[in-house]
C-alpha cells in the first residue's frame, strides 16, 4: 500500500512537470511559426524554419528521452515493488511458519503434560496395589502364624494327655501287678511329684520332666532336633542316652 501511495504521488508530479513541459514546448513552438509567418524575406524564412524543425526535432528527442526516462522509472519501481512483495510474501511464510511452530510446541507442551499425568496416576495406582498386595500378604502370614501358635498349643496339649494317660495306665498297670499287702505292715511312701512339659522350638523340640520329691528337685531334658539327633540332660548336665532313661525309670516307677 505505500509502494503504491508513492507511485501515485510521482506519476501525478511527472503528470503536472509533463504538461508545463509540453505547455512550453507549445508555445515555442507557435513563437517560431509566428516568426517565419513574420519573415519578410527568403532568406529569414528559411532561418525561422530551421529554427521550428530544431526545435521539434529537440522536443521529440526530449520526448523519446523522457518515455525512455519513465520506462526506466516503470521497471524500476515494478522490480520494487517485486522485491516488496516478495519481501511481504517470505514475512507471511516466515510468520505462518512461527504460528504453526508456536501452535505445534502448544500441542507437544499439551501431549507432555497429558503423558506425565498419566504417568502419575499409573504410578499411583501401580503403589496402591502394591500396597494393597503387601497387605494381603502380611494378613495372610498373620493367619498362618495364628494357625501355626493354635496347632502348637493343641500339640502341647495333646501331648501333655498322652503323658498323663500313659502315667495313669503304668499306675494301673504297677498296682494290679503289685501283690495285696497286710494292711498291719503297710507302710506309707511318698510319691514324687512328677511334671512333664514340651517346648517347641524352630529346630527342635525340648521335653522337660521335672521330679519333686521332698525338698529334692531333679530337672531331665531330652532335646530332639528336626534331623532327629537327640541330646539328653540331668540337672544341665549331659548324659546318655541310657543312664537317662535308667535315672528317669527310678523315678517313675516309685
Amino acid at each position: 500500500q505505500k509502494a503504491k501511495e508513492e507511485a501515485d504521488r510521482r506519476a501525478k508530479e511527472e503528470a503536472i512537470a509533463d504538461a508545463e513541459r509540453k505547455a512550453k514546448a507549445l508555445a515555442e513552438q507557435h513563437s517560431l511559426e509566428e516568426a517565419v509567418a513574420r519573415a519578410k524575406d527568403e532568406e529569414s524564412r528559411k532561418r525561422a524554419e530551421e529554427a521550428l524543425k530544431a526545435k521539434q526535432q529537440e522536443s521529440m528527442e526530449n520526448e523519446a528521452m523522457r518515455l525512455e526516462k519513465e520506462k526506466q522509472e516503470r521497471a524500476s519501481l515494478e522490480k520494487k515493488n517485486r522485491g516488496i512483495k516478495t519481501q511481504y510474501e517470505n514475512d507471511l511464510l516466515k510468520m505462518v511458519a512461527e504460528s504453526e511452530k508456536k501452535a505445534n510446541l502448544q500441542k507437544y507442551n499439551k501431549m507432555k503434560d497429558e503423558s506425565q499425568s498419566n504417568s502419575i496416576i499409573q504410578t499411583m495406582r501401580r503403589t496402591a496395589e502394591l500396597k494393597a498386595a503387601t497387605e494381603m500378604i502380611r494378613q495372610e502370614e498373620k493367619q498362618k502364624e495364628e494357625r501355626t501358635l493354635a496347632n502348637k498349643q493343641v500339640k502341647v496339649i495333646q501331648v501333655k494327655k498322652l503323658v498323663e494317660a500313659a502315667a495313669l495306665t503304668e499306675r494301673s498297670i504297677r498296682l494290679a501287678n503289685t501283690p495285696a499287702k497286710d494292711p498291719k505292715t503297710y507302710v506309707h511312701v511318698l510319691k514324687p511329684n512328677v511334671v512333664v512339659s514340651l517346648t517347641e522350638g524352630l529346630l527342635s523340640d525340648i521335653r522337660s520332666t521335672v521330679i519333686t520329691s521332698g525338698n529334692t528337685k531333679i530337672v531331665f531334658k531330652q532335646e530332639t532336633y528336626i534331623w532327629g539327633s537327640s541330646y539328653y540332660y540331668r540337672d544341665g548336665y549331659e548324659v546318655d542316652q541310657k543312664t537317662f532313661s535308667t535315672e528317669l525309670d527310678k523315678y517313675l516307677k516309685k
